[in-house]
């Protein structure tokens, strides 16, 4: 469920939804309509392979197609839309489908390393990419540069776009996020310096008891610059007046 792996040593693997064996016969077992939680068993007896099916809950039903040529087109179709994403930057489909790609292969032959170099490449390139980016996020928080955060946020949707249901493109997600309250944060600083000259006028007219000039200037920092300091201070005053 949720995964692909390739079973080529003796092991139990449980939510299994599917099987296929490869090679010139191909066939494929997967879940019956009325099958409970499906597991497989790979195991050796002698010199021989076994495979044994099982549900957690008693309720075993399979589904066995034996449809070699089937199959084999099935795969083929996969290599086409493997390369189709990767064409079309759905680099995180194409990444899924060149995995299970490499696993119709037999271990070591042209065809798996072939599969295998594809989306080796394009996943280490996202994660290069990814950690670049994140890089340069960490600079500019700490330069408090909004500019950079700019750049490094269309980085991390392009990242978050190309390598979606990837965990490249959830971590990028997670990171625009965090950009965006870096960019808040940013904002209520200037905001709150910008707000303080105003702040002080208005207690000057308090001050002066000039209660007229004092409201128009507290209720101007309340207005222009929500969500500071200032304004919640202007705010407070406000409602003694």
């Amino acid at each position: 469920e949720g995964d692909y792996r390739r079973a080529a040593e003796p092991r139990l693997i449980d939510k299994v939804q599917d099987v296929s064996f490869g090679g010139q016969h191909r066939f494929r077992v997967a879940k019956g309509e009325k099958c409970g939680p499906l597991r497989m068993a790979l195991y050796r007896v002698g010199d021989t392979w076994e495979v044994a099916f099982g549900a957690t809950d008693g309720n075993l039903s399979l589904k066995i197609d034996t449809d070699s040529a089937a199959l084999i087109a099935d795969v083929e179709t996969l290599r086409s839309e493997a390369a189709a994403a990767k064409q079309q930057r759905r680099l995180g489909v194409a990444i899924s489908n060149f995995k299970r790609l490499e696993g119709f292969y037999p271990s070591g032959s042209a065809e798996s390393a072939a599969a295998h170099q594809e989306w080796a490449t394009l996943d280490e390139k996202g994660r290069s990419d990814l950690d670049r980016a994140q890089k340069r996020v960490a600079g500019a928080i700490q330069f408090s540069d909004e500019a950079e955060l700019r750049t490094a946020q269309a980085e991390m949707d392009a990242l978050a776009k190309d390598y979606a249901d990837h965990d490249v493109g959830a971590a990028a997600v997670k990171a625009g996020v965090a950009i965006n309250e870096a960019v808040a944060k940013l904002h209520i600083r200037s905001d709150e310096r910008a707000a303080v000259p105003l702040l002080r006028k208005a207690d000057d007219f308090l001050a002066q008891k000039m209660p007229t000039l004092a409201k128009a200037f507290y209720g101007e920092v309340v207005q222009r610059f929500p969500g500071t300091e200032a304004a919640k201070k202007a705010g407070e005053k406000l409602a003694k007046l």
